[in-house]
């Protein structure tokens, strides 16, 4: 319980909640009909797809 109060303590408690409302904004904007990514055909979702893509297209310069 102390490592966990000293984590709130440090700003960890505000980063998750801020993550997970990140999360949730973007899957809402990804169930959107007009949401201009394909959404890939394995586990990915649309946006680290496209990180992939832009990595691999990168690393290949």
């Amino acid at each position: 319980m102390a490592v966990n109060q000293k984590q709130d303590g440090q700003g960890f408690g505000t980063h998750i909640s801020a993550a997970h409302a990140m999360h949730i904004l973007s899957s809402t904007g990804e169930s959107d009909p007009d949401f201009t990514l394909a959404k890939p055909d394995g586990r990915r979702r649309p946006m680290v797809q496209r990180a992939f893509e832009n990595y691999e297209a990168h690393r290949q310069r």
